[in-house]
């Protein structure tokens, strides 16, 4: 097996691994949401209210965008790795690769993915810590609180466990980033090589033209 169709196997297994992984980003965040009556819990933050029987009160919600934004990350990252799971197992099956063209568009796709995800991965990272802190000021922790249903003060929020649901939008988001930057390095080893085979090309054809009598040396 080439150098090419390994490659080729290389990316077609990554993109299918990113779709898997786009399973762990946007759904636990989505069903989290959910739980906390359409609330983002990321950077928000709140105190424990002594008067209503100690109960957790969240005074300062954050702006929704910050989840909005890991879930539209999510859901690219599934669309993007399919597409390019079955276009590519389409090449591997026809014996093709993909155009010098179509490798460049898929070497800024993969880098804007990757930019997403890291900026996404950096924000829910941070965004839970501060949501964990405040708890934490309150005297208890997040792995309690992700199962106490009498902890919040507001009764249409529901915990169930939002504990576990970060925590697997963390690892999502984190081996996804780094699965596209090995994706990301695979299709710049992939233009080098078309590169390198178009220069090869080039030269074949203007020897040809040589032996034929068609070449003419340019002048230096």
């Amino acid at each position: 097996m080439g150098l090419g169709n390994i490659l080729l196997l290389s990316q077609i297994i990554g993109y299918i691994f990113g779709a898997i992984f786009s399973l762990f980003t946007f759904p636990p965040i989505a069903v989290s949401q959910q739980h906390f009556d359409d609330h983002c819990i990321l950077f928000s933050t709140g105190y424990l209210n002594k008067t209503i029987g100690g109960r957790y009160v969240v005074n300062q919600w954050s702006l929704g965008s910050q989840c909005g934004f890991a879930i539209f990350v999510g859901i690219q990252l599934m669309g993007i790795s399919l597409w390019q799971s079955i276009r590519l197992s389409i090449h591997a099956i026809n014996g093709t690769d993909s155009s010098f063209l179509m490798t460049c568009i898929t070497l800024l796709v993969n880098l804007l993915m990757n930019i997403m995800l890291l900026a996404s991965a950096i924000t829910v990272t941070d965004g839970y810590k501060v949501w964990c802190a405040a708890i934490q000021k309150a005297g208890e922790s997040c792995e309690f609180a992700g199962y106490a249903n009498e902890f919040f003060a507001d009764g249409n929020i529901s915990p169930e466990g939002f504990n576990i649901d970060w925590g697997i939008a963390q690892f999502g988001l984190w081996t996804s980033w780094i699965l596209y930057t090995i994706l990301l390095i695979f299709s710049l080893i992939k233009i080098c090589k078309l590169h390198k085979q178009e220069n090869i090309l080039h030269s074949l054809t203007r020897e040809r033209q040589r032996l034929l009598g068609h070449y003419e040396q340019p002048d230096v």
